[in-house]
């Protein structure tokens, strides 16, 4: 989630610097520019970040997602989770040693898991691959036009303030 809000931030940043430069904002378009920016970003961050960190994940949901990307576990791991859970095991169907069984079988293939397969990870390395390629061509253009850039931001950091725009 993290991974997305930053790449937002980074598309927020350099498409309001163009904006900005080719619109020529006065003081109340900068304003309205900085508050929908800043807007899209915090709401991004509680959608990506802050609700998925406080959201309580259960043993059930991960045992689920783990079965999903490797059918060997069938729904092994899902049921030897729910016996443990059980309050009175001895009201089970099968007796206790076959539930043992169970429980020790599914040990043996939850110690074989991919578990690289639950994530996606080719997700994750396009949007590496655009996030440094974004920051790769905001540091270009920084140390090729520094006077564009900090003009830009003190018009952005001071929307209030006259601050004429780089041409």
């Amino acid at each position: 989630g993290v991974e997305v809000v930053v790449l937002a931030f980074l598309i927020v940043l350099i498409s309001g610097f163009y904006i900005d430069m080719f619109l020529k904002l006065n003081y109340l378009g900068r304003y309205l520019l900085s508050g929908g920016s800043v807007a899209v970003i915090l709401s991004l961050l509680i959608i990506y970040v802050i609700l998925p960190a406080t959201k309580k994940i259960d043993d059930d949901t991960i045992a689920l997602a783990l079965e999903e990307k490797n059918p060997s576990l069938k729904s092994m791991l899902i049921s030897a989770i729910q016996l443990k859970r059980a309050k009175h095991p001895e009201n089970l169907k099968g007796s206790a040693s076959m539930i043992d069984a169970l429980q020790l079988e599914t040990l043996k293939h939850v110690r074989e898991i991919e578990y690289s397969k639950v994530y996606k990870r080719l997700r994750l390395v396009v949007l590496a691959i655009f996030f440094v390629g974004m920051l790769a061509a905001a540091v270009k253009y920084s140390t090729s036009y520094p006077e564009a850039v900090r003009t830009w931001f003190l018009r952005v950091v001071m929307p209030g303030k006259d601050i004429a725009p780089f041409s």
